[in-house]
């Protein structure tokens, strides 16, 4: 399309770049108008704000009005959809591009059909753009004739066009520029008020605000409300809450029915109870009920919104594309694995199997979407190989991570310790920041002999490497390269070091003193370090502080009793307030730790210690609803079997004790130690030291000291003997 003008014939984008600018009567913005009203010019923005946005009958989102069918209002996005027709080429319902012989087409199947051809710019063999020069999309735009800039005389593109010539873009921004009223810097002009130009960062601030949102007062106000005539922003005027005109809930309107705007569970009510309509005789939702109780179908009552799926005809929630979420999630997931070979796709079939049984398809539409779905088709196109090492490499997000889990759930690829892994891979990368040679061979050596070895022997014996471990074992290589580094600084060797260089580096940091402790008496055994140097080992009082009983008891008798705490919560929370368990030892508990109790019914007890401890009767029925609902917080994994009581976020894996805390936390208890100190405090009065440590999973010698600051004596050992022999109850 072109247009006249005095000196040549221009397109819509040069005519464009030609008007002059003004200011916006409404928002002030200092643009080329796109339209004229009696109040003055409107830019682009404002004048979409002004058109009338509605919720949309089929979507219900609030949008502007494209059309009005029968009266109904309906977006652009739906408006498209509803003219959509099935495609000769790919069989999926989308807007028609062209009509063959064969039948309606799409874009993408229209495009695909094109013979593509040899640029004649780059020579590149793809689709052409600009036929008649035989020219692929890049080269047509580079193919606009630059001319001569009638400011700097350099032949450019051409920015802006008037009467005197064209204009480049670094003359047209040049001269656009101003000193800004509000900050004194020389930029572009966004706006101008009372004559006076702003710069984009000060027009923000000082843009006119005498339409602002009623709600939140910071935005300003372009649509009216239909109830109240009340101008609000976009956002607010959206997510605005008002009574439902079937149940009076006040919500978001998901539908604007003949009654008035109608909630989302009063919409699922509709379309989810399905009888047959007295007047069409069909299956159909029930509308409405006259006053005899004959149910009418929304076709019937004048009202139409999408409602059935059509590819398996179901009735209900619609996704996209006019789809149900099942349907959706389904074709989604056929059209990420048909990118893949036949070899990939035969590698990858227990992972296809594992995400076609996701109960959640919103969950999975959300995950192929995300961050995740492209990691996978990268995984199914051959890209990224299925292994281990090839998702070491990548960056480490929760999405490697998590489509790590995935794989190894899906049985595709093995499982292993993540944390042994990563405690192998950043130490590596600790040993690669050490330039000295012979610094970085000693710090090898210990972590090789020392280090290395504990971490597998703890999580050989537990079964995987716990993450409070890894970080002390972490730590420790980190102040063993401190040191030495610190050592080289001063112009000396861990070889020739004094008590006053150790001393001294101490004195900034002493919380390292059991790390460099343990590095120098590995490193004198080794006659790398002197013997006649010493550390300290840092003596720290055991923290006796305890929580108040009554705060305590009012608290466990809150969780036993309230159900609107989630029962993790609740069963954690009683496990630490009554019987002063670690939350690390709590996260860890598996099924098969529960016991039931023999001769009473009901009653169940955990394995914490070599002997059974026996539960209170509220307390045992909330771990076995726990044992019945227990789930993971990703939909993802619920399918995965988990033996942990408290299932984490990973496959296999418990829930972190840092998250276990911290949710304990939000409930009341702010310091997990003084609970504990507390329910111990009152255990050990009531049970003798050696029973408890049994029962609790203590040391001996722990339960000893709670033994003596409680007052207790040896002499009482025998009579908590023969009263646990006489007690069969619960604790």
């Amino acid at each position: 399309m072109s247009l006249n003008t005095r000196t040549r014939r221009l397109c819509k984008a040069c005519y464009d770049a030609t008007r002059p600018k003004e200011t916006c009567h409404r928002c002030g913005q200092w643009c080329a108008p796109y339209k004229r009203t009696p109040a003055g010019p409107l830019c682009a923005r404002c004048h979409r704000a002004t058109r009338p946005t509605e919720p949309c009958t089929d979507c219900g989102k609030t949008r502007t009005v494209t059309a009005r069918p029968h009266g109904h209002p309906v977006c652009g996005s739906c408006w498209r959809r509803r003219t959509a027709e099935r495609c000769t080429g790919c069989g999926r319902i989308r807007p028609v591009r062209t009509r063959t012989p064969d039948g309606p087409t799409c874009a993408t199947c229209f495009t695909r059909a094109q013979p593509p051809g040899t640029c004649s710019g780059c020579g590149r063999h793809g689709p052409i753009k600009l036929k008649k020069r035989s020219l692929c999309n890049t080269c047509a735009i580079k193919e606009r004739p630059p001319e001569p800039c009638r400011d700097c005389g350099h032949t450019r593109p051409v920015a802006t066009r008037d009467e005197r010539g064209p204009q480049c873009h670094s003359c047209w921004r040049t001269q656009h520029r101003a000193h800004c009223t509000r900050c004194g810097q020389a930029r572009p002009v966004l706006g101008k008020l009372d004559g006076q130009p702003y710069c984009p960062y000060c027009w923000e601030i000082v843009k006119p605000s005498t339409n602002l949102c009623v709600d939140c007062g910071r935005r300003p106000a372009l649509l009216a409300s239909r109830d109240d005539g009340r101008r609000r922003c976009r956002p607010c005027h959206c997510n605005r809450k008002i009574p439902c005109a079937r149940c009076g809930t006040p919500a978001k309107a998901e539908r604007t029915w003949p009654e008035g705007p109608v909630c989302l569970t009063c919409v699922d009510t509709v379309r989810f109870t399905h009888v047959t309509c007295t007047t069409c005789r069909q299956h159909r939702p029930v509308f409405r009920r006259d006053h005899h109780g004959n149910p009418t179908c929304p076709e019937c009552a004048g009202v139409r919104f999408t409602y059935t799926c059509t590819a398996c005809g179901g009735m209900g929630r619609i996704h996209s594309r006019g789809l149900c979420p099942s349907c959706r999630a389904r074709e989604r997931l056929d059209e990420l694995f048909a990118t893949g070979t036949t070899s990939q796709a035969a590698e990858l079939a227990l992972l296809r199997e594992h995400l076609a049984g996701y109960p959640s398809p919103y969950s999975l539409i959300a995950y192929l979407n995300g961050a995740g779905g492209q990691l996978l088709h990268r995984l199914i196109s051959g890209d990224l190989a299925c292994t281990h090492d090839a998702l070491d490499r990548l960056h480490q997000t929760g999405s490697v991570a998590h489509l790590r889990d995935l794989l190894s759930a899906a049985g595709v690829l093995p499982s292993r310790d993540e944390h042994l892994v990563r405690v192998q891979h950043r130490t590596q990368a600790l040993l690669d920041e050490v330039d000295e040679r012979a610094n970085r061979l000693l710090l090898a050596r210990y972590l090789r002999w020392v280090l290395l070895p504990a971490a597998h022997q703890q999580a050989e014996r537990d079964g995987r490497l716990a993450p409070q471990r890894a970080g002390y074992l972490l730590e420790q290589l980190r102040t063993a390269q401190a040191f030495t580094n610190h050592l080289r600084g001063v112009g000396s060797a861990l070889a020739h070091c004094t008590q006053p260089q150790i001393d001294a580096w101490l004195a900034a940091q002493r919380w390292r003193t059991s790390y460099l402790r343990q590095f120098l008496t590995w490193a004198a055994l080794q006659e790398e370090a002197p013997r006649h140097v010493a550390v300290t080992a840092l003596t720290t009082g055991e923290d006796r502080s305890i929580m108040n009983d009554a705060d305590r008891l009012l608290l466990a008798h809150r969780l036993e009793h309230d159900d609107t705490i989630a029962l993790v919560d609740r069963v954690a929370g009683c496990l630490v307030l009554q019987y002063g368990q670690q939350v690390s030892r709590i996260a860890r508990l598996t099924i098969d730790d529960v016991r039931e109790h023999p001769a009473e019914p009901g009653v169940l007890g955990l394995v914490l210690g070599s002997d059974p401890l026996w539960l209170r009767p509220k307390l045992s029925h909330l771990l076995a609803r726990l044992i019945t609902d227990r789930r993971s917080d990703r939909v993802l994994i619920r399918s995965v079997p988990n033996p942990y009581l408290f299932p984490g976020a990973h496959p296999g894996r418990p829930l972190g004790s840092d998250t276990l805390a911290r949710r304990l936390k939000t409930l009341g208890i702010n310091k997990v130690r003084h609970a504990r100190n507390g329910a111990l405090l009152a255990l050990v009065g009531s049970v003798h030291w050696k029973l408890l440590a049994d029962l609790l999973g203590i040391s001996d010698s722990a339960a000893q000291r709670w033994h003596v600051a409680a007052g207790g004596d040896r002499a009482s050992y025998v009579a908590s003997r023969l009263k646990q022999d006489a007690t069969t109850g619960p604790e």
